[in-house]
């Protein structure tokens, strides 16, 4: 019957059959998702770690939760809007200087600051532009990033990424991705894990890589956003330590091949504990990959 409603979620845009296999059965999906990662060719469990970095805020504090992750052995990837490489130059080469990966994450600004609200607000959505406009944004972000720190990403992540998950969505996304050399994606939602495992191969030959979710809602993105932003009143800091534990310590306890596949945003979590609490507490029980590079170079 799992298998039945599985099938059924894959031929399903909207995917409810896969929210009510997550609801009932959510153990089920992870020993699947196990069973696509062994094929894919996981051997252990495993971690990365990456920052979305859409505001001036997220740049004045990566440098120091930078120092403080690489005193784990975390070395964080990062994703930042060519307008914000732009501004803040200076303190993203710095962090590069650690041994930092970074990936294109497009040109234009992500986020702006609502004086009525007294709060950044999210702006540039892929769905909302044309296949043309897309495409111009990832090529400015590639050309920007290179230009600044001298590097050629090897892979993206789209802005406000859960708007953009459509399979014709994805499929010109891997395509556009492919024209320019690319090798990986992450860009999509728990629930492309869960049905196509951790290092899927597209069409074009891009590797996506989707975040990684809940151990209770394992369809919701287990995000800084949703857990120290303060804009979700029920989920809260001590709330993301302890799904974090409850991901690292399924996985590390059976030995299960698995990329959980991480992000947040650097001004959410500094000098927040309860983060570098959960990202202590998975160091010391299962693998951390340093970039995507490396965990696909490892991989094949």
């Amino acid at each position: 019957m799992n298998v039945q409603i599985l099938k059924n979620a894959i031929a399903s845009p909207r995917q409810t059959a896969l929210q009510i296999l997550a609801r009932r059965c959510p153990k089920w999906l992870f020993r699947n998702y196990v069973r696509l990662a062994r094929k894919q060719g996981l051997i252990q469990p495993s971690l990365i770690l990456s920052f979305d970095c859409d505001t001036d805020r997220d740049a004045e504090t990566a440098p120091q939760v930078t120092e403080q992750l690489i005193r784990i052995d975390i070395c964080p990837v990062f994703a930042v809007p060519g307008t914000n490489l732009e501004r803040n130059a200076a303190i993203y080469r710095e962090v590069a200087s650690k041994g930092c990966e970074f990936i294109n994450h497009g040109y234009l600004p992500h986020a702006y600051w609502d004086e009525g609200n007294a709060r950044f607000e999210s702006c540039t959505f892929y769905h909302e532009m044309s296949p043309e406009q897309v495409a111009e944004d990832i090529r400015r972000g590639h050309e920007t990033l290179v230009g600044i720190l001298g590097r050629t990403p090897g892979g993206f992540r789209c802005p406000h990424f859960g708007t953009f998950q459509r399979r014709d969505q994805l499929r010109f996304l891997h395509a556009t991705l492919r024209d320019l050399g690319y090798r990986y994606s992450s860009s999509t939602t728990p629930s492309y894990g869960f049905l196509h495992g951790p290092l899927n191969q597209t069409r074009s030959m891009i590797i996506e890589i989707p975040v990684s979710g809940c151990f209770d809602a394992p369809l919701n993105v287990l995000d800084s956003w949703a857990f120290f932003s303060g804009r979700k009143e029920h989920s809260t800091p001590q709330d993301y330590r302890d799904q974090m534990m409850k991901v690292v310590d399924y996985y590390a306890a059976g030995k299960f091949p698995a990329l959980l596949n991480f992000y947040a945003d650097p001004s959410h979590v500094a000098g927040r504990s309860e983060f570098f609490d959960a990202m202590c507490y998975a160091s010391e029980r299962i693998h951390i990959w340093q970039s995507f590079q490396e965990m696909l170079d490892f991989n094949g």
